[in-house]
């Protein structure tokens, strides 16, 4: 077992110095991971979005860590590198789309080459709109993480084609979107275009969609990728109570 994989253990089960949780991101241990915002469920509750708390893995209650803020998926992803994937070859290249800062300064760079990109944000390696990524060549990263973006994009199936090919065969991609179960189609509508619309539909006012878990895993598999699932059962350690994170939590891995 390599250091890291015998330091997350470690923190796991210790009962040296008893704490109730542990995050994977910093690898703290803490009394408690801090709720989500009140000023979601308020905005929810003004513009009319009924599906406020079914997002099937947003832990509402256990939605930041107290010590690097990192988030209840971001936690998710970081056990997920060190359960299944750390202690490999080393140097691997990554791509973070719309990183996620805390678990990329303190996770992902000390593990993986990173190159991040995004449309909007001035910080980024390469500021790319994803739907067209020439300037990286066919096979050129071993992993990518796509969090929370899907629901942003013009055309999410462009962004999958460009994220395939990309991604080296072999390689791994984190693809993830909040997704409500309930859901038999995703609700999507371009007249939607002012923010009371977008909110009311889609939860946020900068959300072009709601993905239903059919459509989300369908338009996964029809970009060429082979799709594998991963939930509570899969993690060892009792890992999605210990990391505050749902029970419902599907992580969903795109493999080439």
């Amino acid at each position: 077992m390599n250091l890291i994989k015998a330091v997350y253990k470690k923190l796991l089960t210790g009962k040296k110095y008893f704490y109730k949780y542990r995050c994977s991101v910093c690898m703290s241990r803490v009394s408690a991971f801090r709720p989500l915002s009140k000023e979601y469920k308020l905005n929810a509750e003004k513009y009319g979005y009924k599906y406020f708390g079914q997002n099937e893995h947003l832990n509402i209650e256990k939605y930041s860590c107290p010590i690097c803020n990192s988030s209840d998926r971001d936690r998710l992803y970081a056990s997920f590198f060190i359960q299944f994937e750390l202690g490999k070859e080393k140097n691997k290249k990554l791509l973070h789309v719309a990183p996620a800062w805390q678990l990329n300064n303190r996770f992902l760079v000390k593990h993986f080459d990173v190159t991040t990109t995004d449309l909007n944000m001035d910080n980024v390696d390469y500021k790319l709109n994803i739907e067209d990524m020439k300037i990286f060549n066919d096979n050129t990263f071993d992993y990518f993480i796509c969090s929370h973006v899907l629901e942003h994009v013009n055309h999410p199936d462009k962004a999958l084609k460009e994220l395939y090919r990309i991604l080296r065969p072999g390689g791994k991609g984190i693809i993830m979107a909040p997704i409500i179960p309930e859901l038999e189609k995703t609700l999507e509508d371009p007249n939607h275009k002012t923010e009371a619309e977008r909110i009311k539909n889609y939860g946020q006012s900068d959300h072009f969609r709601l993905f239903a878990k059919n459509d989300f895993t369908n338009r996964i598999t029809n970009a060429n990728f082979k799709l594998k699932t991963f939930g509570v059962n899969d993690f060892k350690l009792n890992v999605f109570k210990v990391q505050g994170i749902k029970n419902s939590s599907i992580l969903y891995i795109g493999e080439k």
